[in-house]
Order: C-alpha cells, then structure tokens, then sequence
C-alpha cells in the first residue's frame, strides 16, 4: 500500500498536527520575537539565496495565516509553514526546501519553490518550481516509502512528473492550505515529482 493518504494534503487545518517532523529549530509560539523561518536557514545558505534569487527574500513566520502557525504551534509543530528540513539526496539529513516570497516588482504571485541540498560540495540551490502566491502554501517532509498520483488526477502530463514512485530517502511535500499537494523527490541526480491531492 503507499505510505500516501489524504492526511498528507492539509486538506483542512487538523491535518497541521503533524508537522513535528518540519524543519525548524525553534518551536517558538506565534508572536515570538524570534523568527522560526529565519533560525532554520543556516547563515552561509542565507546568503547564497539573496544572491542568486536578487527578486525574491526567504520566508518568514508571518508570511502564513496567523490561525494556521497558532494551530501548528498547539500541536506539537512550529511556526515556520515555508521551510522542511530533510535528507532528500542520501547525504543526511542536512537538507532544506524553501518558499522564497517575492519583492517588488516581482509579482506577488511569483513566489519560488526551492530544494537546497547540502552535500561535501555545499550547497546545491534548485528551483522546483514556480508557485505562486506564498500565503496559502507550506511545505513539508514526506518520510520515505511509496507514493501514488492522486485519483483525481487526469494523468501524467508534465515534464519529470510520474505516476508512482519508491523512495528510500525524504521527499519534499508543498502544497496549498486545504487544498492541493505535490511530493517531490531526488534520485538519479534528477527530481521527480507527483500530484498526491488535486
């Protein structure tokens, strides 16, 4: 059976609770002075994102729904809904995936989606994906196992994209508030990735 279900997608603000197994170091509750997003992005990372992504800035605690991060932070997660730490190349579990909100005149809606693999090399910056407003997103870690497209799904039908997949390492979930999720995943030196809600 796959490690997929529902609960996966955050269709709904109770499927927040698990999200003890996201990326940030700090658990601080919402209103904190410090800033959960900014405390799980190493400083040498920090830097190598402004360079590279100049129209865009990391993400911050307050770039999500104050009532979402409040309902995270009660149930055992954090306030950081932008930022999932993982091991997504076999390398440890260094590694991160990131909503980077845009700056003017980037357009609200540009926001980016973004793997930073920290391998003996540093670290490697790729863009997953455009994605939209950042408001209404988070991201997440998918443990390793077998995922399926979701039913609702017309197909596969965009380039890189699978219809099921077996990972040994963790994949990274983004998706949107109550809505839709995608998982991606790394293996062969390349990113694969699957609707597992619509």
């Amino acid at each position: 059976m796959p490690r997929h279900s529902p609960g996966y997608a955050l269709a709904a603000l109770l499927l927040l609770a698990p999200f003890s197994a996201r990326a940030a170091t700090s658990k601080s509750p919402v209103g904190s002075t410090r800033d959960s997003c900014s405390a799980s992005i190493p400083a040498d990372l920090q830097r190598l994102v402004r360079t590279r992504f100049p129209g865009h800035r990391l993400p911050l605690e307050s770039d999500s729904p104050s009532d979402v991060r409040q309902y995270s932070v009660e149930h055992g997660g954090n306030s950081c809904l932008l930022v999932a730490r993982g091991d997504f190349d076999g390398e440890g579990p260094r590694d991160l995936a990131l909503v980077l909100v845009p700056v003017p005149p980037t357009p609200a809606d540009s926001s980016l989606l973004v793997a930073a693999r920290n391998g003996s090399s540093g670290w490697q910056l790729e863009k997953l994906r455009n994605w939209g407003e950042a408001e209404d997103s988070f991201v997440e870690r998918l443990p390793p196992g077998d995922y399926r497209m979701t039913e609702a799904s017309d197909g596969v039908s965009e380039a890189d994209e699978v219809a099921s997949l077996k990972s040994e390492r963790d994949g990274i979930g983004a998706g949107r508030i109550e809505s839709s999720e995608i998982g991606f995943f790394y293996s062969r030196h390349r990113w694969t990735h699957l609707w597992l809600s619509d």
